[in-house]
């Protein structure tokens, strides 16, 4: 570690605290003097006795969202025909169709404001969530499918009020009871959920009400027609027609809401239902996992991050295993519903989602998609599937460990910077690293459905494919391995991100976190380290049953072993062609390491005073430390020896040369000249011998 860096960490330096220690002890102890939480209360088993209140208070604050989601959507409509009004890009017909179209929806809310607040089903608002848990004393709880999404654990009544059902809206065949179960929601729980139900409506009315899909162009979908208008047909003009299909605009809008709101209604519906199931007998909080930089939290995570949505997802093809391939339809749908994997799926990058066909028939696959974390949630789409294109064994076996391939290839790299396949970006510790990681996803994601990559996915999976000679032909196998790996190696080395090489830009914000966040850090909170490891010393150590004190300045030797490790990740960064695969894994294999140090050093050096809580976690990171360090000192010691050796054989062989020579030209001694150059060469051998054997001892003793 050079100078500055040195003065900027260095921590041993303090000797006092402005605090008695024996105080900051006591008060820890007393701190942490908690009884054990009580047990939540179980779930009730009987109704709540104000339950015959619930649909007034349902429908009043139904109505209120109602009447201000109306409010929103209108005023956000206004402005978006103003934006056209001062549109000068675009052509005149686009104009002139999104004029039309804004003015007719603004006219649809406007003239039926109390009548949709009074009958919201007429007007595609299908409220039915709220309507059940308020009305019915029994419900059923069951799986919905609707607009090709299957949607779990959905309540709805089985009473005589049509608001609390489903099927006034969705086909009777797609709604499947699993279960009945009294209404036992609480009052508190109702108030609760109605609110966020009202809350949620009002921020997602914009996208319910008004899609640029939706827009309808002159010409195309409707006409503007020149006729007589007035009382008595005594004047001319335009009139605009009906939609194509549709009686009326008014028809045409109320389809376009009633989808989207319905999808709403059972979103909201879904959570309530996961909300409910989680009723643990004590309240336990997640761990906080501490910054990669102390005093320096992420940042709510990139809205754009946590957006993404199984509905944005691509619709992908199923492939048939190949242990599968020759089985009939039935047979395949009788190995899937008995649990078998049958097929699989061109998804290798993001992992967080799994795609799994439901059922097959000899046109079309049912596919449903869903996070590995929340496996009720499921998108359903239906695709066509011809098993004649899945019906070459060594085809389907190649393409199958190729997928596979570039899975296991991205998970090294997601593992390097903390995540694991269900890629849940707030385990990455610092909001820069987690924005770009998620940058560089996308990246992969976009990557591998290029033309170029799919292109050379093909030739590569052909060539293989070629050369089997059975199923389990090892090396066409593993060649296919290989060859996918670096094809897509290559085409990520190509890839930038914000104008730098992806691995290099990861490598410069580990750097930063060492250069300029953690010098200013330690400036700022030697005093509070300090302490830290007092404490540790003082009330801890017998607990931890450690040998030797704690000591502050393995800090200091741990940026150090910090400090090696991030020069080498930088210098690691720059793939090399050569054997691409090989660079990979090494660079991953340090980006691993380095990240799991800064976490370790994100332990070491935090701001808050070490407690009953939180000092196994430190003497753990504390232990790494110092086994970090002893394996960079265990590299050094190594590296001196065997550097001690080459020198001593080298001197050695300059002083064996040089008695060969002498011995073979004795006459030549005479002469001054020659005498004082073997001296010189004499000792030139015996000084690098003794260095090399300095070398060997330190390197031998481990100084």
């Amino acid at each position: 570690m050079n100078k500055k860096r040195r003065l900027l960490f260095s921590l041993g330096s303090i000797t006092s605290l402005t605090i008695p220690l024996t105080v900051i002890s006591a008060n820890t102890k007393e701190k942490n003097q908690t009884h054990d939480a009580p047990d939540a209360p179980e779930i009730p088993k009987t109704p709540d006795p104000d339950f015959f209140t619930f649909k007034e208070l349902g429908n009043k604050q139904i109505n209120e969202s109602i009447e201000k989601s109306i409010e929103i959507v209108t005023s956000f409509l206004k402005d978006e025909l103003a934006k056209v009004k001062i549109d000068t890009k675009s052509d005149y017909k686009s104009i002139l169709s999104k004029t039309i179209y804004l003015n007719k929806i603004i006219a649809f809310f406007e003239n039926n404001k109390n009548t949709i607040i009074k009958n919201p089903d007429s007007f595609g608002l299908y409220i039915t969530f709220p309507n059940a848990i308020a009305r019915e004393a029994k419900l059923g709880n069951g799986i919905v499918e609707f607009n090709g999404k299957q949607y779990e654990n959905i309540v709805f009544g089985l009473g005589d009020d049509k608001q609390s059902k489903y099927d006034r809206i969705i086909e009777t065949q797609k709604i499947k009871k699993s279960s009945e179960n009294q209404n036992l929601v609480q009052k508190s729980e109702f108030i609760k959920t109605i609110k966020k139900y009202s809350e949620a409506m009002m921020s997602e009315i914009k996208g319910i009400i008004f899609d640029k899909n939706d827009l309808l162009l002159v010409d195309k979908d409707y006409s503007l027609k020149y006729t007589k208008i007035g009382e008595n047909n005594e004047e001319s003009g335009l009139v605009i027609t009906n939609p194509k299909g549709f009686k009326n605009w008014d028809d045409y809008f109320i389809k376009k809401i009633t989808t989207r709101f319905v999808e709403f209604d059972l979103k909201q519906n879904q959570e309530f239902i996961q909300n409910e199931k989680k009723t643990p007998k004590s309240p336990e909080t997640p761990p906080q996992l501490p910054p990669l930089v102390p005093n320096k939290p992420p940042l709510p995570t990139n809205p754009t991050i946590t957006e993404t949505t199984i509905e944005a997802l691509p619709i992908l093809a199923p492939l048939l295993k190949s242990e599968f391939v020759g089985y009939s339809y039935e047979n395949l749908n009788a190995a899937i519903n008995s649990g078998k994997d049958v097929f699989f799926f061109n998804n290798p990058i993001n992992t967080r989602y799994i795609y799994k066909v439901q059922s097959i028939t000899n046109e079309y696959a049912k596919v449903s998609i869903f996070e590995r974390s929340k496996p009720e949630l499921k998108r359903i789409y239906n695709i066509k599937f011809n098993l004649q294109l899945n019906k070459d064994r060594f085809k389907q076996k190649i393409l199958f460990e190729q997928i596979k391939s570039i899975e296991k290839t991205v998970l090294k790299f997601y593992k390097a910077v903390g995540l694991d396949e269900n890629l849940n970006y707030n385990q990455i510790r610092n909001t820069a690293l987690q924005s770009m990681v998620f940058g560089m996803v996308d990246q992969f994601i976009k990557l591998i459905s290029s033309s170029d990559f799919l292109i050379s996915f093909d030739k590569s999976s052909e060539y293989w494919t070629g050369k089997m000679q059975n199923i389990d032909d090892f090396r066409p196998i593993s060649g296919a391995k290989h060859d996918i790996i670096r094809i897509f190696l290559n085409a990520v080395a190509s890839s930038t991100y914000n104008g730098e090489h992806n691995f290099s830009a990861i490598a410069q914000i580990y750097d930063s976190f060492l250069e300029n966040d953690y010098s200013e850090y330690f400036k700022n909170n030697k005093e509070i380290i300090n302490q830290n490891f007092k404490l540790m010393n003082l009330t801890y150590k017998q607990k931890t049953k450690i040998k030797t004190n704690y000591d502050i300045n393995v800090v200091d030797e741990f940026i150090d072993v910090i400090a090696k490790n991030v020069y080498k990740v930088k210098s690691l960064s720059t793939p090399v062609a050569f054997n691409i695969e090989k660079w990979y894994n090494k660079f991953t294999s340090n980006l691993t390491t380095l990240n799991t140090q800064f976490e370790q050093l994100s332990v070491l050096s935090n701001n808050k005073l070490v407690d009953d809580e939180s000092y196994l976690n430190y003497h753990e990171a504390y232990t790494n430390a110092l086994s970090y360090i002893k394996i960079q000192k265990s590299k050094i010691n190594e590296f001196e020896k065997n550097f001690g050796i080459t020198l001593t054989a080298i001197g050695g062989i300059i002083l064996i040369l040089n008695i060969i020579l002498i011995a073979t030209n004795l006459k030549t001694l005479r002469q001054r000249k020659l005498r004082t150059l073997y001296i010189a060469l004499i000792l030139v051998g015996l000084i690098i011998v003794v260095i090399g054997a300095s070398l060997i001892f330190l390197g031998m003793k481990g100084i």
